[in-house]
């Protein structure tokens, strides 16, 4: 498969949008929210079903897994991998921890294995997600050395962090395609971040609404390849709203990436249309002191 940011080299933007709006036009492909959008979130509740435990979603997890082993990492696991290359260089005697909060069944382990080998070095790795993806996660990767996975029914986060975040170590969070589902974020990150403080947290397929200033509520209809799993209610992010909490909580960004900025495939029918441009970012913070 060509490479994302190969293309974006050669094609121009404008071209590449058009082509995504024809391949969502001629696949009959059904937009990922719904139009609807809300400052209440009880407003919303009604369109919310178990997505994360429904056979089509568990399936395309395992799905996910079980092609990295042959893929390059896409974007959002760049922002983890670069994280780790730049402080191994810098000093790589140090302990780095890599803790993985909605990894699924451990999508990112192929990929911190490889880079265990080309920096012949070895990091803690966790895992921390749904009952169902862990129980496939030890099961395909039970063989993987310094690797632990804990049900997010049963342990907390925080616990986790405050296991291995030690002194002596250097702790990577990485919070993947999750803060948009928990509700209220910002009372999440703080409860979180005045128990613990990772050196480096990166939240990555974070849905940036590019031309909104404020926070919103709206309905995400999750399909997979293998098919729809569910809808449920998610935070719509202000442009620079996370990026402000994140400097209250003392961490600031040093990296922002992305495969497309602005695009309108996913939320181009908004009742608002200060919502409707959306960019999946991923953001590097880190604390300085």
């Amino acid at each position: 498969m060509v490479n994302r940011q190969i293309l974006k080299q050669f094609i121009p933007p404008i071209l590449l949008t058009s082509l995504r709006i024809a391949k969502r036009f001629f696949a009959k492909e059904k937009p990922p929210y719904k139009k609807l959008i809300s400052n209440d979130y009880s407003t919303l509740q009604i369109y919310s079903s178990d997505v994360w435990n429904s056979e089509n979603w568990i399936n395309h997890v395992k799905k996910s897994l079980l092609t990295q082993f042959d893929s390059p990492p896409n974007t959002h696991m760049n922002a983890v991998l670069s994280s780790i290359k730049w402080f191994h260089a810098f000093d790589n005697r140090t302990q780095i921890n890599i803790i993985d909060f909605g990894g699924g069944c451990g999508v990112m382990i192929p990929h911190l294995s490889r880079l265990e080998d080309e920096l012949n070095s070895s990091f803690r790795k966790v895992v921390i997600d749904s009952t169902e993806n862990i129980k496939l996660g030890q099961s395909v990767l039970r063989d993987v050395d310094g690797l632990e996975f804990f049900d997010d029914t049963k342990t907390k986060l925080d616990d986790v962090l405050l296991q291995h975040d030690k002194d002596e170590s250097i702790t990577i969070l990485n919070i993947s395609s999750v803060l948009q589902y928990i509700i209220p974020y910002s009372n999440f990150l703080e409860s979180l971040l005045a128990k613990t403080k990772p050196k480096v947290i990166c939240i990555t397929r974070f849905p940036r609404c590019d031309d909104a200033t404020n926070d919103a509520y709206g309905v995400q209809d999750i399909t997979s390849t293998i098919g729809y799993c569910g809808s449920t209610v998610v935070n719509l992010f202000g442009r620079n709203t996370l990026i402000e909490l994140m400097v209250k909580f003392g961490y600031h960004v040093v990296s922002e990436d992305f495969s497309f900025e602005g695009d309108i495939d996913y939320f181009g029918s908004c009742d608002d249309i200060n919502y409707r441009k959306m960019t999946l970012v991923d953001y590097t913070f880190v604390r300085f002191h």
